[in-house]
């Protein structure tokens, strides 16, 4: 707070001044560096623009600036099952190594929320290896059990993880535990291995961020529950895995995904506008500002370089396209990268993108979430993807004024596509979500529960964007993976509401594994970052692809059959039918299968139809209509079913009634649960209602006035309408009961840290109630003194009135009574002087009596 007040204060001069003198206003130590950046004590590079935090998280270390080296091109999946012998042999349990001491219990050596910024592990035994040193805050013997910090303020999403690690020993094996996973299942179990970063490999070999570990296993966490940070009412899975480390003296980094931080982020644009021949063609603008105070950054790509393409640039269609709102996703800023780069590059299709469309690009939705290191949610405790529906500009300014800006882009021209850029940690390859358009009457509370009318036309049309795409990338991209259909938990996410509230129809979800692609034994392989930069490039690809097609009805038609046929063979392979997989091209030969095809299958069109109707549907005649299709390949499906025109496409879907045949219910997200946040009422209708309330009550009549009329008016309508009339009015009355119902009241601090209070009103209720304390503790001293007065004054007779002192006697007393309170404040005298005090006034008492 204070370096952002120190940069913007007094119209910037006076704050850039005082930040130039060398302090900040608590005190920290600044370094400007030459970029116009600085450098603060620890090594933390900011501006204005951040990174920023909140208070209560840290100790921040510097971000890791890694190597943008080559990656491996072939890194197979871990299949020990498919490919035995994959696994070494050595492991953490069989290895001989010169430590032969045993650990005795377990020992903390790492806490990320109470170890200081620079922090010594504990000194071991003789004969134990030195322990691990970890590090993960910034943008045993050999065994170490993980526990993984949740997303900050919430107890869930546990699922990504980055961390440091240094004293490691060659040629040793060591094990790793994460404990508290909430996922049932995991890309680990199908072959996927955890990331590992050298300093020293990539120094002398070249070698960047590589694959590595063996013996991986995910189950459910059922034997190491003893943890204190372990929840007992919650169900845990664990990650285990194996890895040696290659040098001595080494920092190493094991990563769940190719990171990519706000840093990294920084650094791209910055070099992007450094780059003479890049920032021609993009704009950088500060969307709006985090809740940390971070800067949403938004990018704006086209050509006005001419007088032509400045003229036309009101009818060029706007495309719009976001990543990373969720944190730990960091394989989506990978893609939008690849995107960047190849729409601000000098190839003939990106010139023909910009001289054609307008880009919107906000290529990091939650940079508050990726600097503090969450998994899924924001620092308002919430999945930002759930909330686009009514987003609330104080907890979710990034969405909000995303939604603000594609408000005013749809107001100047039309928005042909909307994409979303996610990671998956459950499936493989690349695939996307889009809208069917049976759900485009269908209200969202009924989503669930309604009986889908299939429209055969529209469905063709929400496909073929995600077909071309797949053509352009076919190593990487599942077209078959591709779903559709849309869930009443989903509707506030960012695909279905560009598509209710917009009317956008080409509003996707574009997925990319963390893990790779598991089409066939012979390309089993993880993804780098090479491969997910250029499904960029085939996004951007089969978006001038898509523009040609709608301007070409023969080539339109062709792709539409194609995509018919691959979607039939699907749905056949997936029925357990043998046929082909592929196309096959125009200049292949005949088969042989083409010639011995069994008479079953060299139907009539209506014959194959109701025949493959009963395979898909699964129908009591199933099994018969498999048999006579058992040989069928595509060649000869295309020539049954005479697939001419996009009206034959048409008629076939329809015929063979395909709603949603492939559709799955599974979902990669652990926070279906997890419920929007409601919006906030309207105030000025609430207003309202409250002063028609408060004149009812004093008029006293007017409620039954007004229902004397509508009475009035309902039998009127009666008399005219008949029956038809009754049906309306009650429709009318139902409508007019439904009131919306809102909450009692919604915190706007909810989710912050202390309930949302400023430290300094904290203070003040402290100042308030000291001083409440301290009169009370005034008035009850001095109701003790008066007590003790009137008591001394009965005690003590005069000459004239035997129950009364006299003057000079009461003085006196009081004089005594003064002194001995006075002493006690200051010295704080014991028990025991208090009654020294009380026998030397009694002494004093006998002697004047004496004396009297």
């Amino acid at each position: 707070d204070g370096f952002r007040q120190a940069c913007s204060g007094g119209g910037g001069g006076a704050g850039v001044g005082c930040i130039i003198g060398g302090r900040l206003p608590d005190g920290s130590v600044l370094t400007r560096q030459a970029d116009g950046r600085y450098r603060d004590q620890y090594g933390l590079v900011r501006d204005s623009h951040g990174p920023f935090w909140p208070r209560d998280f840290g100790p921040c270390h510097p971000t890791p600036r890694h190597r943008r080296l080559p990656s491996p091109e072939f890194e197979p999946l871990l299949l020990p099952l498919r490919n035995p012998g994959c696994e070494p042999l050595l492991t953490v349990d069989n290895q001989t190594t010169q430590y032969t001491g045993r650990w005795r219990g377990v020992q903390i050596v790492y806490d990320s929320e109470k170890c200081p910024r620079h922090y010594t592990p504990s000194p071991v035994s003789e004969g134990l290896s030195p322990s691990l040193v970890f590090e993960s805050r910034f943008d045993g013997m050999f065994e170490y059990e993980l526990v993984l910090r949740t997303d900050l303020y919430t107890k869930r999403h546990t699922q990504w993880f980055y961390f440091k690690v240094h004293n490691a020993q060659p040629q040793i094996v060591y094990k790793f535990v994460i404990l508290n996973l909430l996922k049932p299942t995991s890309l680990y179990g199908e072959g996927m291995k955890p990331l590992l970063y050298s300093e020293k490999l990539a120094a002398t070999d070249s070698v960047g961020w590589h694959r590595r570990g063996h013996h991986i296993r995910y189950s459910r966490n059922v034997t190491r529950l003893q943890s204190a940070l372990l929840h007992r009412d919650m169900v845990y899975y664990q990650l285990e895995w194996q890895m040696e480390f290659p040098h001595p003296e080494d920092s190493c980094y094991v990563a769940h995904s190719y990171p990519y931080t706000y840093s990294d982020l920084r650094a791209d644009l910055i070099a992007l506008q450094s780059d003479q021949s890049r920032s021609r063609f993009i704009k950088e603008e500060v969307l709006c500002q985090t809740r940390a105070g971070n800067s949403c950054f938004l990018l704006t790509v086209t050509d006005e370089s001419d007088a032509e393409s400045r003229r036309n640039s009101h009818s060029k269609p706007g495309v719009v396209v976001t990543a990373r709102v969720h944190p730990g996703e960091s394989n989506s800023s990978w893609m939008m990268k690849g995107l960047v780069d190849f729409l601000t590059g000098d190839s003939a299709t990106a010139c023909c993108l910009r001289k054609h469309f307008v880009f919107k690009l906000v290529p990091m939705l939650n940079p508050d979430g990726v600097i503090v290191g969450n998994y899924r949610t924001s620092l308002a405790a919430r999945d930002l993807n759930r909330n686009y529906r009514h987003p609330r500009p104080e907890a979710f300014p990034t969405v909000y004024h995303t939604k603000r800006m594609l408000e005013r882009l749809q107001q100047e021209r039309p928005v042909i596509l909307y994409c979303d850029l996610h990671g998956h940690s459950r499936k493989s390859n690349v695939f996307m979500y889009g809208c069917d358009s049976q759900y485009r009457g269908v209200d969202a509370d009924q989503v669930n529960s309604v009986r889908l009318k299939i429209n055969p036309e529209g469905f063709l049309k929400e496909r073929l964007f995600p077909w071309l795409v797949s053509r352009c990338s076919p190593q990487l991209f599942s077209y078959r993976g591709c779903k559709f259909n849309i869930r009443k938990c989903k509707e506030a996410t960012g695909r279905v509401v560009m598509w209710r509230q917009f009317g956008i129809e080409n509003s996707f979800t574009m997925e990319a594994t963390f893990s790779g692609t598991s089409a066939s034994m012979s390309d089993c392989r993880h993804f780098n970052t090479n491969d997910l930069e250029s499904m960029g490039h085939s996004l951007a690809s089969a978006l001038w692809q898509y523009k040609q097609v709608k301007e070409d009805s023969v080539r339109q038609c062709s792709l539409v059959i194609d995509m018919t046929l691959h979607l039939l063979l699907g749905l056949m392979g997936d029925k357990g039918l043998s046929c082909d997989s592929f196309l096959p091209s125009a200049t292949e030969p005949k088969r042989q299968d083409d010639e011995d095809a069994t008479p079953e299958s060299k139907k009539d069109k209506p014959a194959l139809i109701e025949t493959l109707r009963l395979a898909i549907s699964g129908g009591g005649k199933a099994p018969a209509a498999k048999r006579s299709l058992g040989r069928i390949n595509s060649s000869q499906l295309m020539e049954l079913l005479a697939l001419k025109s996009m009206d034959d496409c048409s008629s076939v879907i329809r015929q063979l009634n395909i709603v949603n045949a492939d559709e799955s219910d599974s979902s990669d997200s652990d926070s279906e649960s997890e419920p929007e946040m409601a919006p906030l009422p309207p105030q000025d209708s609430m207003k309202k209602r409250k002063r028609k309330v408060k004149k009812k009550d004093s008029s006293g009549g007017i409620g039954k006035k007004r229902d004397a009329k509508e009475f009035e008016a309902n039998g009127s309508k009666l008399q005219g309408g008949g029956v038809s009339a009754t049906t309306d009015d009650a429709s009318n009355n139902s409508a007019r009961v439904k009131i919306k119902q809102y909450p009692l009241f919604v915190s706007k601090f909810e989710g912050r840290t202390n309930k949302g209070i400023p430290c300094f009103s904290e203070e003040r209720l402290l100042e308030r109630a000291n001083r409440k304390i301290f009169s009370l503790h005034s008035r009850l001293n001095q109701e003790q003194g008066r007590d003790i007065i009137y008591s001394h004054m009965d005690e003590i007779p005069s000459e004239h009135n035997p129950g009364l002192a006299s003057l000079e006697e009461i003085r006196y007393r009081l004089q005594h009574l003064l002194a001995s309170q006075d002493e006690d404040a200051d010295s704080g005298d014991s028990n025991e002087s208090n009654e020294n005090t009380h026998q030397d006034i009694r002494a004093d008492e006998q002697q004047r009596q004496q004396q009297q």
